[in-house]
Parts: structure tokens; sequence; C-alpha cells
């Protein structure tokens, strides 16, 4: 669900295997880290969106 909304959100800049391996690798680095489990989805997507797709 999430490599599908960044997906959407880059609007073509790149495929969802990317984004998806994009949001895997963000939330594998944040998870390390939280403290507060359910928002990292989120955080993961946005993460990935902005490397693949910027801002």
């Amino acid at each position: 669900m999430a490599a599908a909304e960044a997906t959407r959100r880059c609007k073509g800049m790149a495929d969802y295997q990317a984004v998806r391996q994009a949001v895997s690798d963000a939330y594998r680095r944040l998870s390390r880290e939280a403290k507060f489990q359910n928002f990292l989805p989120i955080l993961a997507a946005r993460a990935a969106h902005r490397k693949l797709c910027g801002s």
C-alpha cells in the first residue's frame, strides 16, 4: 500500500519496483530507532518518495 501511494505521487518518475524497494529499505532503516511503529509505513513511503522523486 505504501509503495503504491509513493508510486502514484511520483507521477511516472519511478516505476513501482524501484519505489517498492526504496520503501522497504526506508522501513528497515526507520524501524531500528522508531518509538512508535504505527507511523512507519507512511514515513517509509515519504522517504522513498523524496529519494526517488524529489520533494
